[in-house]
């Protein structure tokens, strides 16, 4: 119940590996007769060749363990044996060096592959304009905002001070599913807002004390109603932006409070049949911040950038697509 395979190596002598068809093996030199080492278990089975069995003797014997097994149990070994051996070893060693080279070498070219899709995507921010400083300088700010929270740095986003607002700011609704993130990528447009899935009738509230400076209805039927807010918070000049509105509560000139309900959602049939907004798939709030030289500053377009910002420096929960608050 035994299979034989025999490996010619120098001298006129043999290695031989000895297999029973439970896949046990066990080895010997050839002399007078084999002196067999006792027999350990492989995942080898009958029916493979004879490169295969070598394979498993060298991937699950150390060599050394493989001459201190020959050694103890072949009575007189010679020289010449020992020189057989030692063949067979080197052998074995440059089979692993080969081995290790072919997987440095797919590593290597994994880390290449890598290194041309991190230029691409540089490439890529440098053109839109989203340079690797304002990238970085947009996420030390971030960072910045955690720890001033109170948050630790291994700590989860989701968890720290349950995702609350800079203090000075609150949410434009009382809960939302993102379904894109800042700066979306729409068919080779930038989307520099992020919109906030809510059923059409969720009320919008102002994220800031503020002054109403604009309220309107999109031209060329685009965007439906749309309020913007100016705030000043820390000395500086703030706009948010309030898209796809069912209705507005409040006009231009309006002096507003942070969480004052401004309007109701839209983006669906009810806000599409009142106002024809053929800029909309689904009941949303497209949602914008911006910073603002003078107070004659509005936010354009949804593609223009200007001096708009990811909401997240102010909205924790406002993470990217697929992020929620309260929803």
């Amino acid at each position: 119940a035994f299979v034989e395979h025999r490996i010619e190596v120098v001298y006129g002598k043999e290695l031989a590996w000895r297999v029973d068809k439970q896949g046990r093996v066990a080895s010997g030199i050839q002399d007078s007769a084999y002196s067999w080492v006792p027999a350990f278990q492989v995942g080898w089975k009958t029916g493979k060749g004879k490169e295969e069995v070598l394979d498993y003797i060298s991937i699950l014997l150390e060599p050394n363990k493989i001459l201190e097994k020959i050694y103890s149990n072949t009575p007189n070994y010679t020289s010449s044996k020992q020189d057989i051996i030692n063949k067979f070893l080197h052998a074995n060693q440059i089979k692993l060096m080969k081995k290790t080279q072919e997987q440095l070498t797919k590593k290597k070219n994994e880390l290449q592959e890598k290194y041309i899709i991190v230029q691409v995507q540089y490439q890529t921010s440098q053109e839109e304009g989203l340079s690797a400083a304002d990238q970085i300088s947009e996420k030390k700010k971030l960072i910045n905002t955690y720890k001033a929270r109170g948050c630790t740095m291994d700590q989860d986003v989701n968890s720290c001070n349950n995702a609350a607002p800079v203090d000075g700011w609150t949410y434009p609704l009382n809960g939302f599913y993102q379904s894109s993130s800042y700066a979306e990528n729409r068919g080779g447009t930038r989307h520099y807002a992020v919109d906030l899935a809510v059923p059409e009738g969720s009320a919008v509230k102002a994220v800031a004390n503020g002054e109403v400076v604009s309220s309107r209805v999109g031209s060329g039927g685009c965007g439906g109603l749309t309020v913007q807010i100016r705030h000043t918070y820390n000395g500086t000049y703030y706009l948010s932006l309030y898209m796809h509105l069912i209705s507005a509560n409040v006009g231009v000139g309006a002096k507003v409070s942070g969480g004052q309900v401004i309007g109701t959602s839209g983006g669906g049939p009810i806000e599409i049949a009142k106002y024809g907004d053929h800029c909309t798939t689904g009941a949303h709030l497209h949602f914008a911040m911006a910073t603002a030289s003078s107070i004659y500053d509005l936010i354009g377009y949804s593609s223009q950038r200007g001096s708009t910002f990811d909401p997240v420096r102010f909205f924790p929960a406002m993470k990217g697509e697929g992020s929620r608050y309260n929803y």
